[in-house]
């Protein structure tokens, strides 16, 4: 599992719930109890963007982390399911595209299913159920 944060935002702090004395992140604090056997990650790219995200922006953050995917990723037979926060949903989709017109992405054979959908139509159950 992979999660990409938004314009603007940190890799951390965006799947982050923070008050004065208390820091709950999901992917970190709950999602591993749940799904014990999943490998749970965040992304981080330069989002911090005024006004240009242009697709050409978007096409070049997916092909970035494609290709450290690819350096990342020994076992291509295990699921892969990447989430995404606002700009990093339309990277995941921009990545869809390099998949299929990327020789190098090809031969990875490693995104079996892509679902676009929000987080609130998923539950962890759900989420569990992906990867089972």
């Amino acid at each position: 599992i992979i999660a990409l944060h938004g314009m603007n935002g940190h890799a951390f702090t965006t799947f982050e719930y923070r008050e004065e004395d208390y820091s709950f992140m999901w992917l970190r604090d709950a999602l591993p109890k749940r799904m014990p056997k999943a490998r749970i990650m965040v992304y981080g790219y330069d989002a911090n963007v005024v006004s240009d995200v242009s697709v050409g922006r978007i096409r070049t953050y997916a092909e970035t982390f494609m290709q450290k995917l690819r350096l990342i990723r020994k076992d291509t037979k295990r699921p892969l399911i990447l989430i995404g926060h606002a700009l990093g949903g339309l990277v995941i989709k921009q990545v869809r595209t390099v998949i299929a017109f990327t020789s190098i992405i090809l031969r990875l054979n490693t995104v079996r299913h892509l679902s676009f959908r929000t987080l609130k139509e998923f539950s962890t159950l759900s989420l569990i159920r992906y990867v089972e």
